[in-house]
């Protein structure tokens, strides 16, 4: 196989990287604190962190993360399995905007947690929120406000998919119980 040109410690979890401009976005929990690393892609050096509280523990064994970095120009977005959804700054890492889907939207976790990475399309940062009125939300990716918000479906464990169809742009989610 191919040589291994470095490695390094992000934690326990199912996400995968994420690699921009030279760099590699990976996250990962690291003692009930999930981790937002960013590593410079050549050297493997760890450029930064963001790290904030969330319980790794999984009552089914699947402990840690959940969701890939989604990366957009000069903008890193990301999920919690807890529902905290980031927009950071892709040079340090500092927080541009944040949501708490319990807290800001009353939505109900799925049983094992968000899944789905976010969906930058347009203007929009889309990702699955769950609850009534609430299943897919769109905010403004630069300040997190709720451009609009749609559907009853609960939340499922898959990234939403956008696709053209006889000329129009489509969004496919698969929720908890159907494919939308």
């Amino acid at each position: 196989g191919p040589k291994k040109l470095w490695d390094a410690e992000v934690g326990i979890g199912y996400s995968t990287a994420a690699v921009a401009k030279g760099k590699v976005y990976t996250m990962g929990n690291v003692q009930e604190n999930d981790r937002v690393s960013c590593f410079d892609a050549e050297s493997g050096k760890l450029l930064w962190k963001h790290e904030y509280p969330c319980a790794s523990q999984d009552p089914n064994g699947y402990h840690g993360t959940r969701t890939t970095p989604t990366v957009d120009g000069e903008r890193v977005y990301t999920l919690s399995r807890h529902g905290h959804l980031f927009c950071l700054n892709a040079a340090d890492g500092k927080v541009v905007w944040s949501k708490e889907f319990k807290k800001d939207f009353d939505a109900k976790p799925p049983q094992w947690g968000w899944a789905g990475s976010v969906l930058i399309e347009q203007d929009w940062a889309l990702i699955e929120v769950g609850g009534p009125g609430r299943s897919v939300v769109a905010f403004n990716k630069l300040n997190g406000e709720v451009v609009w918000k749609n559907g009853d479906d609960k939340v499922g464990y898959s990234s939403l998919v956008a696709f053209d169809l006889e000329g129009e742009r489509c969004l496919a989610v698969f929720s908890a119980d159907n494919f939308v």
